[in-house]
């Protein structure tokens, strides 16, 4: 057993490295100096980080990935950066370049729903210089690895970068820049041009947008106050924050609106402009603080304000969760999907709930599939109470019949804030409906809280059975409106009005999310059986199969693949392509193996695929659907990419997975350069999406490691051989229901280790090529002495075995020869 562990651990160190490489991207060799010196001093300290895989003969649980700090994506501000959005907790706002002056700049800032400012420019300033001052480099922009964003703007006084930090908080609704420097010569100050200040509504722009502001200085506060005579109830207040003064200047400008005919309209606007005089400590850093407050009135935001400049930054919580492939790229972009996503949890309540927002730019507000998906990110965060409160967000404005809304928005008007739903119907979008009980399921799974299901088990009920409801033609699928699901992105004609139809996405889902019901029945019936709750798991399975036993009915055998709805319209929809059926995959809706190999071919045929931009076109490029400016027929969207290739890695064959996995890190590496490791909807969107996030989660633990957890057992079931046999993959700290597992598979040895903290029972359902009667299974509980579990093989060619609850962690080594070897 020790010879195999020391084996084993020699292997690991030579197949599995992790580099730490600087990501720098749009300055290649014209980067400033200060710039190059920051990137060699990183990549020195960083070196090259090994995590070997490690099976201890002690009885410890498994070797942990070397905890390494990611790489920062330091990216310098030229013409080429790509604008990127940003939330925080209570701020939002874009890093852009000023596309007429150059350098980089702030843009949009916004306390939601509130936007306040067009570009905002921070630069030094030395009182008395008659001509403007020349940059000596190039100003840039760190993503760090921790979530932080910051500017590095050209100081040509220092040679170093003036350091922008915008900080959000989590307690009141405002946020701050922080601005620092080493070594600020005295008398220079800090000017920072706010271009325009306009308060006006976030993204809908319905009040205030073009219309100019009061402003107002309160030189005894030393407060400046916009107020929008479109607007009541709604004041933005700024102000310099602890050990920083200013001299406030207002200006006037202007911007260009578009008119309703089609033309342009210039509106004269102010600009604020404020000098800020900082502090400096005793060996000359600078330190100064802008902070931003949103309240009803000039005394609400002022008092908003003085919280604010008292308050620290949401603390960061490193992730527990780690990756080891054969490739970085896969482990960097985890670490900067997760940093991005951890502060959004934290953005803003709608009437009073948390909530996960859609994504960091435009949608910031609850909706359905993205909260399912963020559901995954929330939970990987450790934090549940987000999911939790999310499903009550949406059950408070839902309708009596069971139906669910769409999307859910904080947003202004002509009287202030107020909270806005969607009111397409009943049966509009027709996969709002199952991810709301996903959402119900994932809350209970992540807390076991019984009072909850005894309390909430009904209106899941409530919300199946209307789902179930809409099969009008009796025929095992459920229906929707044809321009329902996600209308406006449709491919399908105008021209036809709306007509009830049946879809694979939908009815892919909702027999997913049914089958999860019957978990939560299940459970009641075990843990509540005096309430009589759990009474119809039988009714909901059943339900599901009847869903997927009548899917078939929308393959298209000349297609090799489903149609996009079941009609025949003017579109022509029967013969044509789009990705979104890829979900009866992703959702395990089809159990016909030949159907299932002809979706993966379909998949990864060329014409499907953008080798230019390293992802998936929604629409494959010889198909007459395709437009490559199309919004929901050209370049693809994230979290149908990480599906397809989640979908390939399960059902495709060592081949097919070898192209994947090319497939994967391409796209994982023009995310951390294009993307700045914050995949948006599309390749062409900067600003991490919650679907997008929960997807690509979903795409490591499922579609590589196979990792799905169910209410009474977690299935670990690798999908990774024949791509590298030789390399150790890993998977370290991927949070369970109360528990956290660990997985280090090097299918070449044809071995597996699986470490859990066990503390209650589990059943792990095991399933590897490899796998057979007569395999060892060999398990290490502290001093205990090591036991050899017997294995339950299913007709599936699947295994199970029952941890028992125990003080000490599991560690559980599997391998294909018998134990005697």
């Amino acid at each position: 057993m020790c010879r195999r562990a020391a084996m084993l651990a020699r292997e690991g160190r030579a197949g599995y490295t992790l580099t730490t490489p600087v990501h720098q991207v749009g300055g290649g060799h014209g980067s400033a100096p200060t710039a190059k010196r920051a990137v060699s001093s990183r990549l020195e300290a960083a070196g090259r980080r090994t995590a070997a895989f490690v099976l201890l003969c002690a009885a410890l649980p498994i070797a942990a990935l070397r905890a390494q700090a990611a790489p920062d994506i330091t990216v310098v501000a030229t013409r080429a950066f790509r604008p990127t959005a940003v939330l925080l907790p209570h701020f939002q706002f874009w890093v852009a370049v000023d596309s007429a002056a150059g350098g980089v700049v702030l843009r949009n800032l916004t306390i939601n729903p509130v936007t306040f400012t067009g570009w905002i420019r921070v630069e030094g300033f030395q009182p008395g210089e008659r001509a403007a001052e020349a940059a000596s480099f190039a100003d840039s922009v760190r993503f760090s690895s921790d979530g932080r964003v910051t500017l590095l703007v050209a100081d040509s006084a220092t040679g170093v970068p003036l350091a922008v930090e915008v900080q959000g908080d989590t307690a009141v609704a405002a946020g701050k820049l922080v601005i620092t420097a080493p070594h600020w010569p005295f008398g220079r100050l800090v000017l920072v041009t706010i271009d325009p200040a306009d308060l006006y509504e976030h993204r809908w722009r319905s009040v205030g947008y073009g219309v100019r502001d009061r402003i107002v200085v309160d030189d005894s506060r030393h407060i400046v106050f916009l107020r929008d005579s479109t607007i009541a109830n709604t004041v933005v207040a700024i102000a310099p924050g602890r050990g920083t003064r200013a001299a406030i200047r207002t200006e006037a400008t202007s911007l260009v609106l578009g008119t309703e005919a089609g033309g342009r309209e210039r509106r004269a606007v102010g600009r604020l402009v404020l000098a800020l005089e900082p502090a400096r400590d005793a060996g000359g850093h600078l330190h100064l603080e802008l902070v931003f407050g949103r309240g009803d009135t000039d005394d609400e935001a002022a008092g908003v304000l003085a919280q604010a400049m008292g308050d620290s930054p949401a603390p960061y919580v490193a992730p527990g969760l780690r990756l080891g492939t054969p490739s970085s790229n896969l482990p960097v972009l985890l670490t900067h999907v997760l940093a991005a996503a951890q502060p959004m949890l934290h953005y803003d309540r709608i009437a009073t709930f948390r909530n996960q927002p859609a994504g960091s730019y435009t949608f910031l507000a609850a909706f359905d599939r993205d909260g399912w998906y963020g559901a995954t990110t929330a939970l990987q965060l450790g934090d549940p109470e987000v999911v939790c409160s999310e499903y009550g967000l949406m059950k408070q404005y839902a309708a009596a019949s069971g139906a669910q809304r769409h999307e859910i928005w904080n947003r202004l008007g002509a009287r202030g804030r107020y909270v806005w739903t969607d009111d397409w119907g009943g049966r509009w979008m027709a996969d709002k409906d199952p991810y709301q009980v996903l959402k119900g399921y994932a809350c209970y799974r992540a807390t076991r809280d019984t009072a909850w299901l005894g309390s909430e088990l009904p209106n899941l009920r409530r919300i199946a059975r209307f789902v179930l409801a809409t099969d009008y033609r009796a025929d095992g699928l459920v229906e929707g409106v044809s321009f329902g699901t996600y209308s406006e992105m449709s491919p399908l004609s105008r021209a036809d009005q709306p007509y009830l139809t049946e879809d694979p996405y939908v009815n892919a889902l909702a027999a997913y999310a049914l089958d999860r019901l019957a978990e939560l029945e299940d459970e009641a019936a075990w843990r509540l059986p005096a309430a009589g709750l759990g009474d119809s798991a039988a009714a909901w399975r059943d339900a599901a199969a009847r869903i997927r036993t009548a899917l078939p009915s929308l393959w298209r055998p000349a297609l090799g693949w489903f149609t996009y709805h079941l009609r025949a319209d003017s579109a022509g929809s029967w013969d044509h392509y789009h990705l979104q059926p890829v979900d009866v995959l992703a959702f395990g809706a089809v159990a016909d193996t030949g159907i299932q190999a002809t979706m993966v071919r379909t998949i990864l045929r060329p014409e499907w695929w953008d080798a230019r931009n390293h992802g998936f076109y929604a629409v494959p490029s010889d198909d007459p659907w395709f437009d490559r400016a199309g919004y929901w027929t050209g370049w693809g969207w994230h979290i149908m990419d990480f599906k397809a290739l989640e979908s390939v890695f399960r059902y495709g064959t060592a081949v097919q997975r070898r192209l994947a996995w090319e497939r994967l890190d391409e796209e994982a590496s023009r995310i951390i350069r294009v993307n700045y490791g914050r995949p948006g909807e599309r390749g062409d969107n900067n600003g991490l999406f919650m679907f997008s996030a929960g997807s690509f989660l979903d795409l490591v633990a499922r579609g590589l490691f196979g990792v799905d957890e169910h209410l009474d057992s977690v299935e670990i079931a690798p999908h990774v051989d024949g791509i590298a046999d030789d390399s150790t993959w890993r998977l370290d700290g991927w949070k369970l229901s109360r528990d956290s597992l660990s997985i280090a598979y090097r299918p070449a040895d044809r071995a597996v280790t699986v470490g859990l903290a066990a503390a209650r029972h589990v059943r792990l359902v095991l399933r590897f090529p490899w796998l057979a009667p007569g395999a060892c299974a060999r398990l290490h509980r502290g001093a205990a002495p090591i036991e050899h579990p017997d294995l339950t093989f299913r007709t599936d060619g699947s295994a199970y075995l029952d941890l028992r609850g125990f003080y000490e962690p599991a560690l559980l080594t599997l391998s294909a020869g018998s134990c005697a070897g």
